[in-house]
């Protein structure tokens, strides 16, 4: 649990991908060795699973999911229901900047791990929430499982309100958006999206009687599930993809895109963005040097240029 709990530092995106790697390569062999032990404790004794048990709140969402023990020998699971849901029917209705959906049905217990795909085991992920449950949790549930170890996983996926969906639809009522309607419901709505989800996986040892109880924590990670908050990276299925501004263009029509994405970016910040990059004459060939001399110039902040990439709204293709 330690070495899947280590932060990675790198102050670079190649760096801190090298480091994911490597990371990914060490607990591999830790959970190798948990194989060989496991074979050891078990033999091929190895119990079926037990049942998994599910709480859902009132919107009909899984929230919490608890199974002991967890064993390879699991019943099939099942991918997420297509089954209609008053709530997040309208939540998928947004989408990324180029049309794909943000939301995922996040299965509590994955599918392979015999999770049902009904709504008492599934929740709204945003797709990086969903990678980073498959990265830093599911991965290594279904690595110790497949291995032989007989675990207790227990999943929580509370809801609690945001607290910014008044200053949110500030902004969407000061554009000119004509679906800020559609829009500030779904944002409203995503109260019911969890901001986070606690896992906890414990190795067990077989008591008398069939009984088990915990020996050790094999992992205890709190998953964030980022949802972006702002009103420009709010699309809906059906909107036209928007083009990523190309930032070595040098052409203040070409930034004056940015303005129908945020509001706040204004022909003036355009024009400076569009002058500079005419002085320096060669192409800018990563973020973190665009970041580092543009935020340097006092032209735009480092949160807003990462805002922007993240949403899919730049490109650095050389010009």
């Amino acid at each position: 649990d330690s070495k899947r709990k280590e932060k990675i530092t790198a102050d670079t995106d190649a760096k801190r991908e090298a480091a994911e790697k490597k990371k990914e390569k060490e607990i591999k062999g830790l959970l190798k060795t948990l194989g060989t032990h496991t074979g050891k404790l078990f033999g091929t004794d190895i119990p079926q699973s037990g049942i998994p048990v599910f709480k859902e709140n009132d919107q009909g969402f899984g929230v919490q999911m608890s199974v002991k023990p967890l064993t390879k020998k699991h019943k099939e699971g099942s991918v997420p229901t297509k089954a209609s849901h008053k709530i997040y029917d309208k939540l998928d209705l947004r989408r990324m900047s180029g049309g794909a959906s943000y939301y995922i049905r996040g299965h509590l217990l994955n599918h392979n791990l015999g999770g049902p795909g009904s709504w008492n085991n599934l929740t709204p992920l945003s797709r990086e929430g969903n990678h980073q449950h498959e990265s830093q949790v599911e991965s290594v549930v279904k690595a110790a499982v497949n291995s032989g170890a007989i675990v207790e996983y227990v999943v929580d996926a509370p809801t609690a309100p945001r607290g910014d969906i008044t200053a949110l639809k500030h902004q969407f009522n000061n554009s000119s958006d004509s679906d800020k309607a559609t829009k500030i419901n779904i944002a409203t709505l995503e109260d019911y999206v969890p901001r986070a989800m606690t896992c906890e996986v414990y190795l067990l040892d077989k008591k008398p009687g069939n009984s088990y109880e915990r020996k050790q924590q094999l992992l205890n990670q709190s998953v964030m599930n980022p949802v972006e908050r702002t009103a420009e990276s709010y699309f809906l299925s059906g909107t036209e993809p928007f083009e990523p501004v190309q930032l070595n263009s040098g052409d203040t029509t070409e930034y004056m895109r940015l303005a129908k994405v945020d509001a706040g970016f204004s022909e003036t910040k355009a024009n400076e963005l569009a002058k500079f990059i005419q002085k320096r004459e060669t192409n800018f060939g990563s973020y973190e040097i665009f970041v580092k001399e543009v935020t340097g110039a006092g032209i735009l902040t480092a949160d807003t240029i990462n805002r922007w990439k993240n949403s899919g709204y730049l490109s650095l293709r050389f010009v």
